[in-house]
């Protein structure tokens, strides 16, 4: 990307202002003229230019360029998101745009031109598990060490594509509410009004200790029986394999779709796959991939 700013000398006397970047992280800044002159009132005109270096892709890196001078100073911040596969970064309900996709048909929107390629982790099951625990406050706020809550403690290691925790009930006077934290920071909540299909999802997560804690806001009884799941996708790993189609070029801004289908029957239950394409030697980050097998399939 280039753009231009104009620098004006609001003193009294002829200064010059030399230019430097903060931050930026893994973005390559140029700025040119990299020094100006100016009179007193005088304007010049400076060109920009960002490129991505070894920024991650589809992620913002902040920073500012600044120009300084002997008595005057001025700084502009900025904020730059290398395009991979997805021009948005949140779709209109605040939700990573794009990364969650069906393998019998997803789609990407790459920011490049050319010829690409893709692998796949193949599919790994989503493990679930039954439990029951007391019933809270009818109606009550979410609050961790309340009864009504229980808490799932599990460990990301480095290199994860993405987590998927989920949960669910049989019950229909029931509902559930799902959170996840890493620490003390809430990472993602599901709690939509009268569903118990609760699911909340980290794309490339950070590694460590994560908590999903699931909610009866409105208990069904005095025990509520539910059912919880999570599926940890390893980035590097290579699970039962499966077959990744996808054209062979690229054209930036242009959808193009894809398919991810297993190579042998899979076992009933839900499965999760990690994509990732490569452009010109650079690898970008793909999309988290869903399939089910039913019994009835």
């Amino acid at each position: 990307m280039t753009l231009t700013r104009t620098l004006t000398n609001v003193g009294k006397a002829r200064e010059t202002y030399r230019s430097s970047v903060s931050g930026l992280n893994g973005m390559k800044v140029t700025v040119t003229p990299a020094s100006v002159t100016l009179a007193p009132g005088r304007s010049a005109t400076v060109t920009i230019t960002l490129r991505r270096g070894s920024a991650p892709w589809d992620r913002y890196v902040t920073g500012s360029i600044g120009w300084r001078g002997k008595a005057h100073s001025a700084r502009i911040p900025v904020a730059a998101r290398p395009w991979g596969i997805m021009p948005r970064p949140y779709g209109d309900d605040g939700e990573e745009f794009g990364r969650m996709t069906s393998g019998a048909s997803g789609s990407i929107q790459p920011g490049f031109t050319g010829r690409f390629a893709g692998r796949s982790t193949g599919y790994t099951p989503m493990q679930r598990t039954s439990y029951s625990m007391p019933a809270g406050v009818y109606g009550g706020v979410f609050d961790p060490g309340a009864a009504g809550v229980k808490k799932f403690d599990f460990t990301v290691p480095a290199n994860t594509a993405g987590i998927m925790v989920e949960t669910n009930t049989e019950d229909p006077n029931t509902n559930l509410d799902l959170y996840l934290y890493k620490g003390d920071t809430l990472i993602y909540s599901s709690d939509r009004f009268w569903t118990s299909a609760e699911q909340a999802y980290k794309f490339l997560p950070e590694p460590g200790r994560y908590t999903a804690y699931v909610f009866a806001q409105f208990p069904g009884g005095p025990v509520v029986d539910f059912q919880f799941g999570h599926a940890i996708v390893g980035r590097n790993a290579k699970y039962p394999g499966a077959t990744l189609t996808l054209p062979s070029t690229a054209e930036r801004g242009a959808t193009q779709s894809f398919t991810l289908k297993p190579n042998k029957p899979l076992p009933e239950g839900d499965f999760w796959a990690y994509t990732e394409y490569s452009h010109d030697g650079a690898v970008i980050p793909g999309n988290l991939v869903y399939t089910q097998q039913s019994s009835w399939q």
